[in-house]
């Protein structure tokens, strides 16, 4: 089995990016067989679908967005902010408060 490229709205056939994406996880079928389920809101038709793909097919690329990468400098200035802190989490939230 080759793994699936990308995933495409049963209705318009539009692509479906990481964007549209409502839910996403693990779903075990009777025959013990793990999938992942995606259920997503096609941007171009705004109907709603659903994909079960096999886990061994399943690339993490499949619903990346190609406009969405980041250029090594952007990636390299991320990477060095570091994790949020706590401390920072509550800082943003007085500040939400007092506006």
């Amino acid at each position: 089995m080759t793994p699936e490229t990308k995933i495409r709205c049963s209705h318009c056939g539009h692509r479906v990016t990481v964007r549209e994406v409502l839910q996403a996880g693990l779903h075990m079928n009777a025959e013990g067989a793990p999938h992942v389920y995606v259920r997503f809101r096609c941007a171009r038709c705004k109907r709603v679908g659903q994909r079960l793909v096999h886990r061994e097919a399943w690339a993490g690329h499949v619903l990346e967005s190609i406009g969405a990468r980041l250029s090594a400098a952007d990636r390299e200035r991320f990477e060095a902010l570091g994790p949020i802190t706590a401390e920072e989490i509550l800082d943003f939230h007085e500040a939400v408060e007092g506006l």
